[in-house]
């Protein structure tokens, strides 16, 4: 219910027994079948730090990682076939579940941290070594906090919440759910929002499909990430045949 991104982090370094405690957290998560299909690369080296442009101590990439089961099998002469959609689907949520039970046990161990998306286009052979078989998953950023946040504003529950089956909202329903969201254009600099006009945005909902989160922008990581998933030799398609 505390739970922050904290952005501002002091240069203070993260003691190793800190980080143990962490990842020995992280292990613990729930996993498919018992196989871990992830794996959790510490960086802290500051010439990583500073090609990423990560600007704090230290940051955790987890890795959807099928290498590690497929040298098993391989050891033990069982047949891998978990190179397609569903079983890499299956690894990224180990590997979310795995860097945010570490991220709750971050913030009660008193640390900030917060999340980037952009590691979904990492080039992880280039950039970490990483082997056949593996695609980030998730990077989080962790440091000891330079700043007290307040919480920010959350959807109602009836926006998320359905029971037993989905209940599609009227348009007045999403109209009173996003009106947070919606006023936060109103608050914007009104030089800001004149030049944004001038782009044809005049509501928050176009601003963040038209200025934040371009069309571009959206295409470049989708492309960026089926390249990653390719290049690491996994199947965007079912098996045939």
């Amino acid at each position: 219910m505390t739970h922050r991104s904290i952005r501002g982090l002091t240069d203070e370094p993260i003691s190793e027994e800190t980080i143990s405690r962490l990842l020995e957290a992280g292990v613990r998560a729930p996993n498919a079948g018992g196989f871990q299909n992830y794996a959790l690369v510490v960086i802290d080296d500051v010439r990583i730090l500073e090609k990423t442009d990560i600007e704090a101590p230290l940051a955790i990439a987890a890795l959807a990682d099928l290498h590690r089961t497929a040298r098993w099998f391989a050891l033990n002469d069982a047949p891998f076939h978990f190179d397609g959609p569903g079983s890499l689907a299956m690894a990224m949520w180990d590997a979310h579940i795995a860097l945010h039970q570490i991220a709750i046990a971050a913030g009660a161990l008193n640390l900030g941290t917060f999340y980037i998306g952009d590691v979904l286009a990492w080039d992880v052979r280039e950039l970490l070594g990483a082997p056949k078989h593996i695609v980030p998953a998730g990077l989080l950023i962790l440091g000891h906090p330079a700043e007290d946040p307040e919480l920010r504003p959350r959807l109602p529950l009836e926006a998320i919440v359905h029971r037993n089956v989905y209940d599609d909202p009227n348009d007045e329903a999403i109209r009173t759910w996003y009106a947070k969201k919606d006023a936060e254009f109103d608050e914007l600099e009104p030089a800001v929002q004149a030049e944004l006009a001038t782009l044809g945005i005049t509501n928050r909902a176009q601003e963040l499909a038209l200025d934040c989160y371009t069309p571009e922008m959206i295409v470049g990581l989708d492309e960026a990430h089926v390249r990653v998933i390719q290049a690491a030799g996994f199947r965007l398609r079912a098996r045939t045949g």
